[in-house]
């Protein structure tokens, strides 16, 4: 997002001190949010949540599979976020990196630098036009393909290709490639530590027991992806509302197992296409995050409002008001007081969370089976 001016940040934080964030809202009120499910026919189970101007969408795939030897009572599931390079600039734009100035000259480079594509495994990247009239406004009119140079040179500066970008002189431009790979990893941690709980599955928000089918032998495996489709702020919540709309959307196919083994002890299974059972939801919490801008915390935050926080920590809490999961970002640390304070009003924030969440899970499926 672009910078904010010392006279929007003022305005922002003292909004907040007061009680009046800059769209109206209370510090501890969420923007409306709705919920649409079965939006994507061929997974298992889906929804997409609209938070504000944050859009997610949320996807169910379950797979046969064999349990863990640590956990064999348990089926297993994998937590994975993309984000898309048109869901905010900072995803599009992604820092290129010089190595050595002009060394394009010998490459075909029309006497460009050498650079270093964070994150680009290709053999060429596209320069976008948009992108320069971001950072390098002298060359707004550039646009060209960046040359290859050397595959994996960049390695050493940020995991890219070396490659010589056409005219352009700058020491460095920017370019499609960073940021989205980076907070695409953080959100999967995030999740995972949110609703799986730890190594051992102590604490999980999703009862993995419920994905067994053969101890030890076979077990349902879910593999859950969320997707960014554009960021204002607060998509950890956001992804987390969308993954538990998106598993009460879920039907898992009904599974006969054969009486007799076979002879290699691998139980013979029979997958049902026309019978489902509805996955449970009740035990699966919502997402609760914090942020502390000033001497305040809000919840819900925006964009422009979270690049004002010191820190923020994520709470998930169950209906039961159980904390099943606690992550936190930001440099600034929190005194053990606070972060109790913090969890103490997530714990009622997540209440009110919880009942709008089934609310509108309920009205969405409502009008799935109508359509």
């Amino acid at each position: 997002m672009v910078g904010l001016s010392i006279g929007e940040q003022h305005f922002i934080q003292g909004g907040i001190a007061q009680d009046l964030r800059s769209d109206g809202r209370k510090r501890l009120t969420y923007r409306p949010i709705s919920i649409e499910t079965g939006v994507i026919p061929q997974a298992n189970g889906s929804a997409r949540v609209k938070l504000g101007a944050t859009d997610v969408i949320a996807s169910v795939k379950a797979e046969l599979g064999k349990p863990s030897p640590f956990q064999p009572d348990k089926g297993k599931v994998s937590i994975y976020v993309d984000c898309s390079p048109t869901a905010a600039p900072v995803f599009e734009l992604g820092m290129i990196k010089v190595l050595k100035s002009g060394c394009g000259r010998r490459n075909g480079g029309g006497g460009g630098d050498a650079v270093a594509v964070v994150g680009c495994k290709g053999r060429s990247v596209t320069v976008a036009i948009g992108a320069l009239k971001v950072q390098l406004k002298t060359y707004a009119t550039l646009e060209g393909i960046a040359q290859f140079l050397k595959s994996g040179c960049g390695r050493r500066n940020g995991g890219g290709d070396a490659v010589a970008v056409p005219g352009c002189k700058g020491r460095s431009v920017t370019v499609a490639g960073r940021g989205g790979d980076e907070l695409s990893a953080e959100l999967s941690t995030a999740l995972q530590r949110c609703l799986l709980g730890g190594k051992s599955g102590t604490g999980a928000g999703i009862d993995l027991s419920s994905l067994s089918i053969v101890e030890g032998k076979i077990c349902w495996d879910l593999y859950i992806d969320g997707l960014v489709v554009s960021s204002d702020g607060n998509l950890l919540d956001a992804l987390g509302a969308a993954i538990k709309a998106a598993l009460s959307n879920t039907g898992i196919p009904k599974v006969q197992v054969a009486a007799s083994a076979p002879s290699d002890g691998q139980p013979e299974v029979d997958i049902s296409d026309e019978e489902f059972l509805q996955f449970d939801t009740s035990g699966v919490p919502v997402i609760v995050t914090l942020t502390k801008v000033g001497r305040h915390y809000i919840v819900d935050a925006t964009s422009e409002e979270e690049s004002q926080m010191s820190s923020a920590i994520s709470v998930s809490v169950n209906r039961q008001g159980r904390i099943c999961g606690l992550t936190k970002r930001g440099g600034a640390g929190l005194d053990p007081s606070v972060i109790l304070d913090m969890v103490s009003v997530t714990k009622h924030v997540s209440e009110q969370l919880m009942n709008k969440l089934d609310s509108e899970i309920s009205a969405a499926e409502a009008c799935e089976e109508e359509s």
